[in-house]
């Protein structure tokens, strides 16, 4: 781009030692941020594969992940690893304690687990995501379950400008009701369709994660 926009030729590698001159830089403020967040009690994290070009994979690129990190209105942090396992967990939560918001990957189980100071909380838009799927394949069901988080994401949209007491007293008053009527319908379900189906994977997912 510099190149062709501008007439001047910069060496990769040139640009490459100015990214990470800024990036040590910026280290202070990632840590300041690492910090404040780790002070609260609350996390939302999810882990994405990304197509990486690794030198030392020849003719393909890799997979690697990025792992976000954040607070609802807060701070944000992606973190890239090439793995994707408990250890990536372990190294950028000590000192954490509290609840934190995930899917079922087993990696966050095990961080339950090894981590008494911690817990882990399952995600409606996971959940969703699964009778979504069973939906599009044709499974009348699983819009009855969709239209169940309709509801729960209205009760949300009203309540958004509401003081964060206020908002947990309307979800307590109403969604409750909303989750049983939920449970009760996977739980006749679950033995109506076996568990490799589409409808069978969401019921199990959602009980599961109940």
């Amino acid at each position: 781009i510099f190149q062709e926009r501008h007439g001047v030729n910069i060496p990769r590698q040139q640009m490459v030692q100015w990214i990470e001159h800024i990036a040590g830089l910026l280290r202070l403020i990632v840590d300041r941020m690492w910090q404040r967040m780790k002070q609260g009690n609350y996390l939302q994290i999810d882990e994405t594969p990304v197509r990486v070009l690794d030198p030392e994979v020849k003719g393909k690129a890799a997979k690697g992940y990025l792992w976000f990190f954040g607070v609802p209105g807060g701070d944000v942090i992606l973190v890239f690893d090439m793995r994707r396992s408990y250890k990536v967990l372990d190294e950028h939560l000590g000192g954490f304690a509290g609840f934190f918001q995930s899917d079922a990957y087993e990696v966050y189980e095990v961080l339950s687990k090894k981590r008494p100071g911690i817990k882990r909380l399952g995600c409606a838009a996971h959940a969703r995501r699964k009778f979504y799927d069973a939906a599009l394949e044709g499974n009348r069901q699983a819009i009855w379950f969709i239209g169940r988080f309709r509801q729960l994401y209205r009760i949300e949209d009203e309540v958004r400008e509401l003081s964060p007491e206020e908002r947990q007293a309307v979800r307590q008053a109403r969604a409750p009701q909303i989750w049983a009527e939920m449970k009760i319908r996977a739980e006749e379900l679950k033995a109506a369709f076996l568990p490799k189906s589409s409808l069978g994977k969401a019921v199990n997912y959602f009980l599961n994660e109940y």
